[in-house]
């Protein structure tokens, strides 16, 4: 059972949740973001690569480079968003068991899709791998498999 707050700490609480809240829907929109648009800049590069393969065999290893650095960036910045992510959840999580949102229920269902309770430690990244595997993954996937085609489109 979470401690009993008053008012004034409640106010706070309420606040601190959604400011938190408002993180966690800006993390997650970078998360997609950064996919998205590290994905359609190794496509762009690939895209100059057919079409100018001429210049593109002149600066292969400029075109390596950039294709390298463009896939990796996506994993960097991806997995530091997502990071973010994970922490601003598990604050969450931390102040919905504070304020007891497990009681709340509209009609039969609850309000909340899952249950509230203590966290079971300290660890902010616990939970790091869900949505990992799922929406992160397969554009990691993508954009190494891009850039390495854009390096061998350069260099045959």
């Amino acid at each position: 059972m979470p401690p009993k707050i008053d008012d004034k700490d409640l106010q706070s609480l309420l606040s601190l949740y959604n400011v938190t809240q408002a993180e966690i829907t800006r993390y997650r929109d970078r998360e997609w973001a950064n996919a998205g648009l590290f994905t359609a800049s190794i496509a762009a590069v690939i895209g100059f690569i057919v079409a100018n393969q001429n210049i593109a065999q002149d600066f292969a290893p400029l075109f390596d480079i950039a294709l390298t650095l463009i896939a990796v960036g996506n994993i960097f910045y991806s997995c530091y968003a997502h990071d973010r992510l994970t922490i601003q959840r598990n604050v969450r999580a931390r102040i919905e068991y504070l304020l007891n949102f497990a009681d709340i229920q509209v009609e039969t269902k609850r309000l909340l899709p899952y249950d509230i309770r203590k966290p079971d430690n300290d660890s902010f990244r616990r939970g790091w791998f869900r949505g990992f595997f799922s929406h992160l993954l397969p554009f990691f996937l993508a954009s190494i498999s891009l850039a390495v085609f854009g390096i061998w489109l350069v260099h045959h």
